[in-house]
């Protein structure tokens, strides 16, 4: 699930990420750039490489001041994912919020619409499910920290448990098919970037950081850390569509932002 972590003076335990080993010091020199399963050759050096941030997987968000915050995302090669049938999902939640939208709200919902809801539901941490497999694979070796959020506002929309609806009203059907639909822009908004940075290991010092002990424990399920210095969103995941759907999104970043990633 997504977390907000808050360094906040004593709230955050100061943990140290292990000692410093000899792989571990900045190289000042030009980027290198490297295919995602070439890390473990380049660690200490500033590389640019390209991968996934996907939505509703693991991330984090520090924030010591609104100057001074950091963005944790894993990095996923070649995510495998039916980019068109989530879209179908996609769609068909958008039509159930736009009809719930429409007529007197007070009233009962129809048992249609009460099933159309909970397929689509289900659909989506099925999509989650999958979203979060593909950031646990072995092949997927590192997680990147930007100074900014990458694929949007949505990193902010945490997933939640999955809701019974017992003869909801309208109202309250409506009011969870927009929290569903906002669940399914979280992933939505997933997009391929081409990142440049320092790549160190995840259990080296990083000079001045402060790190929550829960960062700092889920880091360690990837060997590497690309602190992102700027990067360039390539394509995003409704580009990965052969034919674009009917339902367009609002504010998706476009392909060629530019943004930065370091502090």
């Amino acid at each position: 699930m997504t977390r907000v972590l808050f360094a906040l003076g004593l709230a955050l335990a100061l943990v140290g990420c292990g000692e410093k080993g000899a792989e571990a010091p900045a190289d000042s020199g030009p980027a290198t750039s490297i295919e995602y399963g070439a890390m473990p050759q380049h660690v200490g050096k500033r590389v640019t490489v390209v991968g996934w941030v996907l939505g509703a997987g693991e991330s984090f968000h520090v924030e010591d001041s609104e100057a001074n915050q950091s963005f944790y995302f894993v990095l996923v090669d070649n995510p495998e994912v039916d980019w068109e049938a989530f879209f179908k999902d996609y769609e068909d939640t958008e039509k159930l919020v736009q009809s719930l939208q429409e007529g007197e709200r007070s009233g009962s919902s129809s048992s249609r619409e009460v099933r159309e809801f909970s397929r689509l539901q289900d659909a989506f941490h099925a999509w989650r499910g999958l979203i979060l497999g593909q950031e646990a694979r072995s092949d997927v070796t590192t997680w990147a920290r930007f100074s900014d959020n990458p694929i949007g506002a949505m990193f902010d929309a945490t997933p939640g448990g999955p809701l019974v609806l017992v003869r909801p009203t309208r109202e309250e059907l409506a009011s969870a098919a927009e929290r569903l639909m906002d669940e399914y822009r979280s992933i939505e908004r997933s997009a391929e970037v081409r990142a440049t940075g320092l790549l160190t290991r995840t259990n080296s010092a990083e000079s001045g950081e402060r790190r929550a002990k829960n960062l700092d424990e889920a880091l360690q399920k990837k060997p590497f850390l690309l602190l992102v210095e700027h990067y360039e969103i390539l394509r995003t995941a409704r580009d990965m569509l052969t034919k674009a759907p009917t339902v367009g999104a609002d504010e998706l970043v476009d392909p060629g932002q530019v943004g930065g990633g370091g502090r």
